[in-house]
């Protein structure tokens, strides 16, 4: 009997103390998406996404920096009517992507999810990788964990006024660089090693996602962003041997960066890492012809319910 109790009383102590966090989370958590607010700066563009129209979006990026610099889903709308955002954060991996997705379902219901596959990759030891991810699960589901350094510069509104809706961003997610650092090594994809393996924590996420996405009747797909500075023959194989024991589509276009026309003396911003404007404009075009016939998505232009989207062609 006393050890029904004392699990009783387990149990509501926890209770209460959960209902205070939550109830915390609420006040802590950023009144606007802006980082005078107290949004993360990384955080501030990926957020966007739900200030979009509900259902409204065809396919969703996630990754890094190399891919909100890289895919312009403006020009995507522009030239094959697809509504797409790419929801980046500088140094993403693949546990905040589940995240993300996690909630943006909760308003979106794209067609098509596409991973970067330079997430997947996390620096540290197993433990390290894992420490992360807990921490970043823990922020996702409890804000005030998140949050809780703004009580520095928290008001009294902030214990009554609600979050503003945000607003997408004018771009989509993308970041526009135009700076020009030329890459001047060799043939980066040649397979000098074995591969590199994914490690037991970003490969268990990288399933999550894909469950999550078939639970919700998603393709996901992954796609490799030409970037001589991240990625080499021995990731490309690892990554295609899981796309193919999953049965999942992957576009390695650092494989076809030929055909894409990327010149690596004036497409990259900063030696090979990531693209700038030239290079981004060559891979969204051919990224969203890709798209466009690989899935047979729908052309919404000229349909109402999306003239946003003929607004921010003619505000790029």
């Amino acid at each position: 009997m006393n050890r029904v109790k004392k699990i009783v009383r387990y149990l509501l102590f926890f209770g209460i103390l959960a209902v205070i966090f939550l109830g915390l989370s609420r006040v802590f958590y950023p009144k606007d998406n802006s980082v005078e607010a107290g949004m993360p700066p990384r955080d501030v563009k990926v957020n966007g996404i739900f200030g979009a129209e509900n259902n409204s979006l065809d396919v969703i990026f996630f990754g890094d920096s190399i891919t909100f610099t890289s895919i312009k889903p403006v020009q995507i709308w522009e030239e094959q009517g697809i509504a797409s955002y790419v929801c980046g954060q500088s140094g993403q991996i693949i546990p905040e992507a589940y995240n993300w997705l996690k909630q943006i379902l909760e308003k979106q219901s794209p067609d098509i999810v596409v991973l970067e596959t330079n997430l997947i990759y996390m620096d540290g030891s197993m433990a390290d990788q894992l420490n992360h991810a807990l921490e970043l699960q823990l922020a996702s589901d409890l804000p005030f964990y998140k949050y809780h350094n703004r009580w520095k510069n928290m008001d009294e509104s902030d214990w009554s006024r609600q979050p503003e809706e945000p607003k997408p961003d004018f771009t989509m997610g993308y970041e526009k660089k135009t700076a020009i650092v030329p890459y001047t090594g060799g043939d980066y994809m040649q397979t000098e090693s074995a591969k590199e393996p994914l490690a037991f924590v970003p490969e268990s996420y990288l399933d999550a996602v894909h469950r999550l996405c078939e639970k919700n009747n998603i393709q996901m797909m992954l796609v490799s962003i030409p970037s001589p500075q991240s990625w080499n023959g021995s990731r490309h194989d690892a990554v295609t041997e899981y796309a193919q024991e999953h049965d999942v589509l992957y576009l390695d276009l650092n494989l076809y960066a030929e055909e894409l026309g990327i010149d690596w003396k004036s497409d990259t911003l900063d030696g090979g890492d990531h693209l700038n404007e030239a290079g981004a404009t060559k891979v969204s075009k051919y990224l969203g012809t890709f798209l466009k016939e690989r899935y047979g998505l729908t052309d919404h232009r000229g349909n109402a319910a999306y003239t946003v989207w003929d607004r921010l062609v003619e505000d790029q």
